[in-house]
């Protein structure tokens, strides 16, 4: 009866085995990776990323034309205990306000798109709300996001349907078209040659409210910008790593 008894446990540990296997086996990667080709570095006061798209599926997959954003991370601080020091990132290149017609480009099976980008040192956040623009420092983390479609999202067949009394660009961004998938890729900003500005090598702080600014136009208000100091040397004073 014991022998029964191990025997059994035996064969459900084996099938539990092999079904965890099979499950492991299972998970495939996804079709976009976004690879990073030399750690990022700064050079002559930005920050330079070189980085590869690769198509890992057996399909072609479209990359929209304006489909790729990097984000710094930021730490939040707010009078809300459940929101402060929350993770957060800030867009320091892909936002844009100008709405644009979708467009993409086919990336073949096993194809491999270069990029390289020079990212600023600092990026400007207003509060619209307190009338004010400062920089805060590009530190901590970066966040490259990348867009794309696994299939056409803009076939010439569908482009000449839709009533003719539809303005084009309601056409063109038909409400019925899904969204993009996205490969994401988060890595360590290093600090300067000459070291970080304090020892601070974290996210900077943010505060509730303030946000980047499409287009940057604050950036040459002098009253906005003078309230931007204040409140920077204020928050400074209490935490010495929030710029």
């Amino acid at each position: 009866m014991a022998y029964a008894f191990v025997r059994l446990l035996v064969c459900i540990l084996l099938v539990g085995g092999k079904q965890g296997a099979t499950n492991q086996l299972a998970v495939s990667p996804p079709p976009l990776e976004v690879r990073l080709t030399k750690p990022p570095q700064w050079e002559g006061g930005c920050l330079k990323i070189s980085f590869d798209l690769v198509n890992r599926s057996a399909t072609t997959l479209f990359l929209p034309t304006t489909g790729l954003y990097m984000d710094s991370s930021t730490r939040l601080l707010s009078s809300e205990p459940e929101k402060n020091g929350r993770a957060e990132w800030i867009n320091v290149y892909g936002a844009s306000d100008i709405m644009r017609l979708l467009e993409t480009k086919p990336l073949g099976p096993g194809a491999v798109k270069h990029y390289e980008y020079c990212a600023a040192s600092a990026v400007g956040v207003v509060d619209q709300a307190k009338k004010l623009w400062r920089e805060i420092p590009v530190r901590g983390r970066l966040r490259i996001d990348a867009q794309y479609y696994l299939s056409d999202p803009t076939p010439h067949a569908d482009r000449t349907q839709g009533n003719d009394s539809d303005p084009p660009l309601k056409r063109w961004f038909a409400e019925k078209q899904a969204p993009p998938e996205e490969a994401i890729l988060i890595t360590n900003i290093p600090c300067p040659k000459d070291g970080c500005v304090r020892g601070c090598d974290g996210p900077p702080s943010v505060l509730e409210g303030e946000s980047v600014n499409v287009p940057d136009v604050f950036q040459h208000d002098r009253e906005w910008v003078e309230r931007g100091k204040e409140r920077t040397e204020e928050l400074r004073k209490s935490f010495p790593c929030s710029e």
